[in-house]
């Protein structure tokens, strides 16, 4: 079936009005749409059914808590239904970077929870494990090759110096935590991998590049890191190790999907690591 053939079964199936187009692609596609039953919702339409799995069995787990409400899902026809959250201002439209990171704090102590059963074999080492097999079998800018493979080093000691499993959200950055109609963020898109805990905090000190100039970088990220690290307890030289980690692997995925690398992020966040 093409997208939009997917896209007329779940109109008709969850008797959806009013479709309009938030983003379409190839192999996936985001809708806004109203539900008699549910008021205003929003339809995913995914080919690949492990990540649209991955968002269904998260956002089951917590229950609508801190997040959007899941209201269907069909693996077969991979589409999955579920709440709106109005009026969605995301977290990067706060300016004070104290607000975001205590907001950001505030979200990450009460999304997760540990799980006795396995929803995913997809684990979040398992990404820098594929990143780093790309780099060997590709062969890009040596640097690249061999930091994405310092860094899955990294992200196997940090996997297993850490015990517990919970469903990670795993791109858990500003755009992805959004205010409520009650001013209350909630979480949208969670990738549902499996990891410890402290694997979901450096995709979010890695968008807070953002804010700031290259020249203010460092002492930035910085900063952000010492104060998660003092609001998490956990060690501010793991917190600095998940970000080099992120970092490559973020630019790693850019380049298996044919874009140049931020060289930048890359040179802040060896210097980071190297630094400790």
């Amino acid at each position: 079936m093409t997208i939009q053939e997917k896209v007329q079964w779940a109109i008709k199936q969850w008797n959806l009005k009013n479709t309009i187009v938030i983003y379409e692609r190839n192999n996936k596609a985001v809708y806004a749409s109203e539900s008699v039953e549910w008021g205003s919702v929003i339809l995913k339409v995914n080919t690949d059914e492990a990540e649209l799995t991955g968002e269904f069995n998260m956002l089951k787990e917590m229950h609508g808590n801190r997040c959007c409400k899941v209201y269907g899902y069909d693996a077969k026809q991979g589409v999955l239904i579920e709440e709106r959250i109005i009026p969605g201002t995301t977290l990067r439209c706060e300016e004070n970077m104290v607000v975001r990171v205590n907001q950001f704090f505030g979200l990450f102590s009460k999304i997760h929870k540990i799980i006795d059963h396995v929803y995913s074999p997809i684990t979040y080492l398992d990404w820098f494990k594929n990143a780093d097999a790309f780099c060997m079998s590709h062969k890009p800018d040596e640097s690249i090759i061999n930091n994405m493979h310092k860094a899955y080093g990294m992200g196997e000691e940090l996997f297993y110096k850490y015990n517990d499993r919970v469903l990670l959200h795993g791109d858990l950055h500003h755009d992805n935590i959004i205010l409520n109609d009650e001013g209350i963020y909630c979480i949208i898109d969670p990738k549902g991998v499996i990891g410890p805990e402290i694997f979901d905090i450096p995709r979010y000190i890695l968008n807070e590049m953002d804010f700031v100039s290259d020249e203010e970088s460092k002492k930035h990220i910085f900063q952000v890191a010492e104060m998660i690290s003092h609001e998490t307890k956990y060690p501010f030289t793991d917190i600095i190790k998940l970000f080099f980690m992120e970092v490559m692997l973020g630019n790693v995925w850019c380049i298996e999907d044919g874009e140049k690398p931020d060289m930048h992020q890359i040179k802040i966040a060896t210097e980071l690591v190297n630094d400790l």
